[in-house]
């Protein structure tokens, strides 16, 4: 969640400044669009799967018989599923970043403007 937060600034930051780097750096911010938006999912996957399990270790929810665990249970499993299937979507992209040199190409980008 904090990684995600951080990279919500520096993109807001690099969005701010772009004007003077041009295009390139452009689609460089669209990098850390899409780490966001995966951090996201998983963080969003975390809380939801917390909040129910929360729901169902609460003990004043035991004899609420309008509770229907199985339900609430297969969604913890989703929400599991999910966050497993954007977290490789996440390492995949991050692999592929630094095979790209990502961070040298956005210092390069950078050093060139001054």
């Amino acid at each position: 969640h904090n990684m995600r937060i951080s990279i919500k600034r520096l993109r807001y930051s690099m969005e701010f400044f772009s004007v003077n780097y041009g295009k390139k750096f452009g689609e460089l911010i669209q990098v850390w669009v899409d780490l966001q938006r995966l951090l996201g999912d998983i963080h969003d996957c975390d809380v939801g799967q917390d909040a129910l399990m929360d729901y169902l270790e609460d003990p004043s929810q035991r004899d609420n018989e309008g509770v229907n665990v199985i339900g609430i249970n297969t969604l913890i499993l989703r929400y599991r599923q999910t966050r497993q299937e954007r977290y490789q979507e996440f390492l995949t992209y991050w692999t592929s970043l630094q095979k790209k040199d990502f961070k040298g190409n956005l210092l390069g980008i950078i050093k060139k403007s001054n």
